[in-house]
């Protein structure tokens, strides 16, 4: 495996833990490749969406929202 696909690889984990953060949480969350072909996480419940273009932006907003950590 080359240092290319171990980023990638390093990503697409970071992508997963958050997801299932919030799945823990009771939201919903997909993952997209955007327009520009980078990853977003969508998180949604109830009539709330929200788009996230960094994992650490989702921990951020999972804590404020009052998630268990």
């Amino acid at each position: 495996m080359n240092a290319p696909d171990i980023a990638i690889n390093a990503e697409r984990k970071a992508w997963a833990t958050v997801q299932a953060q919030c799945a823990l949480a009771g939201f919903k969350a997909d993952l997209i490749d955007n327009d520009d072909g980078c990853l977003m996480l969508i998180v949604s419940r109830w009539a709330l969406t929200r788009s996230f273009s960094l994992p650490a932006d989702v921990e951020s907003w999972l804590r404020r929202v009052g998630a268990p950590a």
